[in-house]
């Protein structure tokens, strides 16, 4: 069960009992009626439609599909996800997936030979251990993929809108903005005017891109050195 607050009204939705993972019941109730059990989602606003959190036993089509809603709830609380361990045997293929906190494990410590010198860059990892795995299992001769272990508890602060959207994962330059970043580009016109221009045509302020200045210029780099 997941609990949205609107206002001082809490908005309850429970898993249907058709089974379906998409179907929710909803129905309101007093804040002081919600049960120590119950997992809480910050709402914005009344109207805006709350993320119900993964929980152990909701089934996905795919292990792609369960990535997919993981990395959107993810966004919404502030972390992004990445791909960590799976598992194969020949009879199922990858039977079991997991998928963690980009903040999880710690960053192995890198030798420095003679002479070398690197940057000591800092690690963001610092073993969170927000976690979500799955398990495929065929039934009926159809795969699905069940969450078998999920938590949400991070040792690190989660970040707000405008810094969630600056995470790696989530700087993806989209294929329309692809191609008039290479129109431009061919035009002549620097990164940095490539960009003012995207967010003039999206009347956007400066800043508010889904990519950053640099993976403009990385993009246009590896084009350029992927053309015969």
């Amino acid at each position: 069960m997941v609990s949205i607050p609107s206002k001082n009204v809490w908005m309850r939705r429970q898993q249907c009992p058709c089974g379906d993972w998409k179907c929710f019941v909803t129905y309101e109730g007093d804040a002081e009626d919600t049960t120590a059990g119950t997992q809480l989602i910050k709402n914005d606003s009344a109207s805006s439609e709350a993320m119900v959190a993964p929980y152990v036993g909701m089934v996905f089509k795919s292990d792609d599909e369960a990535f997919e809603y993981y990395s959107n709830f993810a966004r919404k609380n502030g972390f992004s996800i990445r791909k960590e361990r799976s598992r194969l045997i020949p009879q199922l293929g990858i039977y079991k997936r997991d998928f963690v906190c980009y903040r999880s494990g710690y960053a192995p410590v890198r030798k420095k030979h003679t002479g070398e010198h690197h940057r000591d860059r800092k690690s963001v990892r610092c073993g969170c251990d927000a976690k979500l795995y799955l398990s495929k299992e065929v039934v009926d001769g159809v795969s699905q993929w069940f969450v078998v272990q999920f938590s949400n508890v991070h040792n690190h602060e989660l970040l707000e809108d405008d810094q969630v959207r600056l995470l790696p994962a989530y700087r993806k330059i989209h294929e329309a903005d692809q191609e008039r970043i290479l129109l431009l580009s061919k035009a002549g016109f620097p990164v940095h005017r490539i960009v003012e221009v995207l967010e003039l045509e999206k009347g956007i302020h400066g800043g508010q891109l889904p990519f950053l200045e640099r993976n403009v210029r990385n993009f246009v780099q590896n084009r350029v050195a992927s053309e015969p």
